[in-house]
Order: C-alpha cells, then structure tokens, then sequence
C-alpha cells in the first residue's frame, strides 16, 4: 500500500474516531436544517396521532363525558399538523408548534385540551437526541414558564413540569446515544469497507508483480531460447518442434499479458489529471502533441468505475498514437460527459513506417473491450481516411449491477 492509500485509511480511521464526538458549539446555538431519518418521521407522526386520538376519546371515557367542541377540535388538528411537520424538519416544524403552543395558551384557544404540551416535550427529547442542547432546554424553559404564569395551581403545575421535563430529558439522552452508537458503527463500517479496497487492490498488484516476474519472464525466456535453438539446428523436424514450441511459449504470453495487467489495474483509482498528464510527456518522446478537450472539473462527476475504465482506455489510446502516429503529428482527445454516460474519443494520423519496437499498451483493444462492455459500455474504433479513431461510450453504473 502507498503513502496515498494510507493516507485515506488513515483519514477514515480518524473520521470514524471524530464523528460522534461532542457537536462544535454553534450547533448548540445555531442548529441548521438537519435531514430528519425515517424513524424520527414515524415519531412525529405517531406522536401527533396519538395525541389527537388521547384527547378525543379520553373525556368519553370520563363520568361526565365531556367532548370537544368545534373550535377546539380545529386548534388540535391544526397542533396536529404542525407536530407532524417536524417529521420533515425538525427545526422549523418544532418552532412552529411551540408558537402555536404559545399563542394558544396565552390566548385561551386550547382552554379545555390537555394534551398538547405532550407534543413540546416530543420535540424536546427529539432536538435532544440531535445534541441540540440549548434550543431544547430554550423550548422547555419559555412553555413552562408559560404555563406556570398562566395556571391557577402553580404547585401541581410544577409536579407536572418536573415529571414532563425529566421524561423528555431522559428519552432524548437515550436517543441521542443510540444515534450517535449508530454513527460510530456506520463509521466504522466504512473504515473498514475501504480497508477492505485497498488490501484488495494491494494483492491484486503484488500478484501481478509476481505473475510478471516469474510466469511471464519465464515464458519470454522459453520462447527466445527454443528461437535460438532452432535457428542452430541442423535437424529440420528438431527446428520445427522448436518452433512450435516458441510459438506455444509466446501465445502463452499472450494470454498471460492481459490478466496481469488487469490484475495491476482493476483496482487503481487514479486522477484523470494525472494520467493524462503522464500520457502527454509520453507522446512528446516522438514529439507527438495531444490535443485535449475535457470538462472542467470531470474527476469529480464520474463515478469509480468510469474512472478507472476511463483511465485505461486513455492509456491504450495513447499507446497505439505512439506505436502508429506519425512522428511530430498530433492526436485529438475529446471527452464528453451527457447526463451519466462518459464518452472518449481519440483521433490520429497513421505512420506508414514501421511502428518502433518496444512500444507495447500490455492491455490490447480486444482486452479494453471486454472490460467496457462488461460494464455495460461500447468500444469501437477503425481506420478513416483521416486516421485512427477509438470511442468508448462508458455508463454510470454497470450493466446488472444495483
């Protein structure tokens, strides 16, 4: 593994150890509009149902079998509203609900309902378990205080605040920590998912550094020993035999060159910047110029899998402009990104000279081919009367894959 690769281990590890630690403090005071999760939008709705439903069927169940009228009936739909609002945002729909809390108390509109300040105290241990503090302990603070001024048994009225206060206290820390258990564990996970990446893209190389140095240089040497053996022998079934042996040995080879370096690289995310960066001081060898045109910002809107197929086919591309260019002659490479499919085109002159020795991609079109179109992409190219020309058309996600 590279500096690079534990760089981010090492990143995840000190996220997954940081997240769910204490809140910075203008989160305490300023909490933003957080993305409530599902579960908190079944409380809120449970809640208000609940609520709705205790308060319409509790006087029937009384011996003087009070109901409730109109008016109020509307102020408590309407309470019932609000509190399911918080569901989809907890901020601006507690805040509304405490407001109509307020001004339905200090105007006598809830006279007769006395279960509306359940809903405070869901919200309460809700902005709690968010670790928001201070808007909690706010919210709590102004609608008891609201309540003591306005009752006219101030000694019952705090044996109920008390009891009140304590359940959303305690319901929120508990909450809260399984939150904040949960965060940890997704961390966590994620720590190790990536681990998990960067020791498989490390075996991968290593066994490809293996396979290259022993496999295939062994085969090199098989093919250039049985070539020689067959060029001193004077028995012509002997040279034959040689021959097919060093044929055999260089189809081997063949066959052999693909794995390895898909093995090298199936698992190398690396910045498109750089390798194209990398390619051109490649060309400039044979002082070929590479005419780019790319998005701005291109890394960053493709996914993983478009990165690395990506990055191989600019690498292929590349190989054949400098085994078949012209010297001194320009390539032309063009991407485009529509909605989630990637497109690459590579243009380039062709050399009637034999192409230099030496020059060789290691992964080959046929190969490049198989790997786009198993993720559910095309590759096509030809000869123009222009040129060369390779165009892969690359998705976002891979064909039969979520």
């Amino acid at each position: 593994m590279d500096l690079r690769d534990l760089s981010v281990v090492s990143g995840v590890r000190h996220a997954a150890r940081l997240r769910p630690s204490c809140v910075a403090w203008w989160d305490f005071f300023f909490p933003g509009p957080v993305t409530n999760r599902r579960g908190h939008r079944y409380l809120y709705i449970a809640s208000a149902t609940a609520m709705v439903v205790s308060e319409l069927i509790g006087p029937a169940v009384q011996a003087n079998l009070r109901v409730v009228d109109a008016s109020s009936l509307l102020v408590l739909l309407a309470f019932w509203a609000a509190l399911c609002s918080a569901g989809w945002h907890s901020l601006a729909g507690g805040a509304m609900y405490a407001a109509l809390f307020l001004t339905a108390t200090l105007t006598g509109l809830s006279e007769g309902l006395h279960l509306p300040v359940f809903g405070i105290y869901v919200i309460a241990a809700e902005w709690i378990s968010r670790s928001w503090f201070v808007p909690a302990g706010a919210l709590l603070f102004v609608v008891e205080a609201t309540l003591l001024g306005q009752t006219e048994y101030p000694a019952a009225q705090v044996s109920s605040m008390l009891v009140g206060v304590m359940l959303a206290v305690g319901l929120g820390m508990i909450s809260r920590w399984h939150v904040l258990r949960h965060d940890r564990l997704h961390a966590r996970a994620e720590a190790s998912q990536q681990e998990a990446l960067h020791a498989e893209a490390r075996v991968r190389r290593e066994l490809a550094t293996q396979l290259h140095d022993t496999l295939a240089k062994d085969l090199a040497r098989v093919n250039i020993t049985a070539q020689r053996l067959a060029t001193h022998s004077a028995d012509p079934a002997s040279r034959a035999e040689l021959a097919h042996l060093a044929e055999l040995a260089s189809t081997a080879a063949r066959r052999l060159r693909p794995v390895i370096t898909g093995l090298a690289t199936n698992g190398i995310d690396a910045h498109l910047d750089e390798i194209l960066t990398t390619c051109t001081i490649m060309l400039r060898s044979r002082s070929i110029t590479l005419d780019s045109d790319l998005p701005a910002d291109l890394n960053d809107q493709l996914t993983q899998r478009q990165r690395i197929l990506a990055g191989l086919m600019i690498r292929e591309s590349t190989t054949n402009v400098l085994k078949y260019a012209p010297h001194g002659a320009t390539a032309n490479l063009l991407i485009d990104l529509t909605g989630q499919s990637l497109t690459i085109t590579v243009s380039n002159p062709i050399s009637q000279e034999t192409p230099p020795l030496g020059v060789t991609g290691g992964y080959g079109l046929a190969n490049l081919h198989q790997h786009i179109a198993t993720e559910g992409g095309t590759l096509d190219y030809a000869a123009t009367s222009h040129g060369w020309i390779i165009t892969a058309t690359i998705p976002a996600h891979a064909a039969g894959t979520p």
